[in-house]
């Protein structure tokens, strides 16, 4: 089935977000002024107003908020192509 080439648990990969201009030594226009770069590929373009928040730093602390408060839950994480949106 294709399914499993869309899905990948693996969340907590290497992401950053950069500026387009220094990626392609262009200017950009406003409001496509960054790039969000996942495993070494863009996998958007934002504005410079985005909040980039990496995965381990949300999920990790909202899952040991759960932990804390000994909740049961069940985790699904599904990471398609690296796009982390």
């Amino acid at each position: 089935m294709y399914l499993h080439k869309l899905q990948q648990d693996e969340i907590f990969v290497s992401n950053e977000m950069k500026s387009l201009e220094s990626i392609t030594g262009m200017p950009s226009r406003k409001g496509l002024e960054n790039a969000i770069i996942s495993n070494g590929k863009i996998v958007n373009v934002v504005s410079s107003s985005y909040g980039h928040i990496p995965n381990e730093l949300f999920f990790k602390k909202a899952e040991q908020l759960l932990i804390d408060a000994h909740l049961k839950y069940h985790k699904r994480t599904i990471n398609r192509n690296d796009s982390l949106l």
